[in-house]
């Protein structure tokens, strides 16, 4: 679902129908969608809402967690065969075939959203990520010793010296 965009429950059923689901499930995950934003995906992270009219709203991710888009980066890496040097132009690419889903479209974050996020991700995890934008140069490159077990990591470190 595209940000912003109001879908019609019928809509939604007929691009899952395109994408192949079968006629009863692709029904199911629509109507679980209202499900779904009335959980804390919906409501801390706004991932998206329901109109009056019944109609399906998909909004921009509220990520206050950088980490959170590291993790997506390095499961998009490996979704696509581990491949962990790319551009911010191929994230934000949604017509590539690939089995990964960006980070960018997960979250809906646009060019500009993303270079801070991704520039502070490498000053912070320098270990995880480089990031660099300079000269109209761009690129990301994930540690190749690294996976996204290793970012869910980071998160119980936390917990434990909290």
């Amino acid at each position: 679902m595209d940000i912003g965009y109001v879908y019609s429950r019928k809509n939604i059923v007929d691009m899952l129908l395109t994408d192949g689901l079968l006629e009863r499930p692709a029904n199911a995950v629509a109507k679980a969608y209202k499900r779904i934003v009335e959980t804390p995906l919906g409501t801390v992270l706004r991932f998206g809402y329901i109109t009056d009219n019944g109609e399906l709203v998909r909004t921009k991710c509220s990520v206050s967690e950088p980490r959170v888009v590291l993790y997506g980066l390095f499961k998009f890496a490996e979704k696509c065969n581990d491949y962990k040097e790319f551009t911010l132009a191929i994230l934000l690419n949604d017509s590539i075939a690939r089995a990964g889903i960006s980070p960018t479209r997960i979250f809906g974050h646009n060019r500009e959203e993303m270079i801070p996020i991704l520039l502070g991700l490498s000053a912070k995890y320098p270990g995880y990520i480089t990031a660099s934008f300079t000269h109209d140069l761009e690129k990301i490159t994930l540690a190749a010793d690294k996976t996204s077990q290793d970012v869910l990591d980071l998160f119980k470190e936390d917990n434990r010296n909290a």
